[in-house]
């Protein structure tokens, strides 16, 4: 009996050491729910004070919007589709007559775009590994509006496909031009729109402003981007528009349509000032989508 006294005992201060114990945690909560409380309020106010301070801004950026003027030269252009096939008309002339390495044999002007794609990729900020592979620079990739011979025909590591809307006439008139596989790319006259493939990386170079539709050749660009691709694009910009570059638009629109368009980060982001009257400007974007 004394045994089972002693463990009735026992038994008695740990049920007792326990609800002391509850009573303490259950007081603990009660402050730790208070404390909730407070900072939810604060977040709450600081939230309404954001918000508040973020409409102000906007309502002075409207009104200040609205009184000032912008210079028609300084607006972007973008439908432009008399522009357009003038443009295409130029292009075909360009290549067919103007161009000064037409006349070389195919394996040197290969040799010749290859040390293009060199520069391009250094610009983007691509270290080179060997003379044929970049790192980083490697799977699916759309080079848009490549012209009759795009850059990456002896790149390793890369499946590029090397679209341009006037490839089928290039194909038929040019005889360093080609429809289908040819070293690491495959040309196609596709439009851009209705290729069906995803790509790790879309290339354009000099394309931007010989387009349509500026703003819609980029955003048909960005939606071919598979999950973390990036955009890698070269152009000029100008505040006029010249014979074969119909479109109009500033670094900053340019940058801003891409923000737009659901640029995540600009891992490249320069612009040069050229004075040579050719355009305002040099853009180098490499955007990560």
């Amino acid at each position: 009996m004394r045994r089972l006294d002693m463990i009735s005992e026992q038994n008695a201060k740990l049920s007792s050491a326990l609800q002391a114990q509850a009573k303490s945690h259950a007081a603990d909560m009660r402050l730790l729910k208070q404390e909730v409380d407070r900072k939810i309020v604060a977040v709450n106010k600081l939230r309404d004070e954001f918000e508040s301070k973020i409409a102000s801004v906007i309502e002075r950026i409207e009104a200040t919007s609205a009184s000032v003027s912008v210079p028609a030269s300084a607006q972007p252009v973008t439908a432009n589709p008399d522009g357009w096939d003038a443009s295409q008309s130029y292009e075909l002339v360009f290549w067919r007559e103007h161009w000064p390495y037409r006349d070389l044999p195919l394996t040197e002007l290969q040799t010749m775009r290859h040390g293009d794609a060199v520069w391009f990729l250094k610009q983007m900020g691509f270290a080179q590994t060997s003379e044929m592979s970049f790192d980083g620079f490697q799977g699916k990739v759309l080079e848009a509006g490549s012209g009759p011979i795009g850059f990456f025909e002896l790149i390793d590591n890369v499946d590029v496909t090397a679209q341009d809307t006037l490839m089928d006439l290039y194909a038929e008139h040019l005889p360093y031009s080609t429809i289908g596989k040819r070293g690491s790319a495959t040309y196609t006259g596709t439009p851009v729109p209705q290729l069906q493939e995803r790509f790790k990386y879309v290339v354009c170079s000099n394309v931007l402003d010989h387009t349509a539709d500026w703003i819609e050749f980029l955003r048909d660009c960005c939606a071919l981007l598979e999950p973390g691709g990036e955009l890698l694009l070269v152009t000029d910009s100008r505040g006029v528009p010249m014979e074969g570059h119909t479109q109009v638009f500033s670094p900053q629109q340019l940058r801003m349509v891409l923000k737009i368009l659901g640029a995540k980060s600009f891992l490249i982001d320069r612009t040069e000032a050229v004075t040579d009257g050719h355009c305002d400007f040099r853009n180098y974007v490499r955007a990560a989508f």
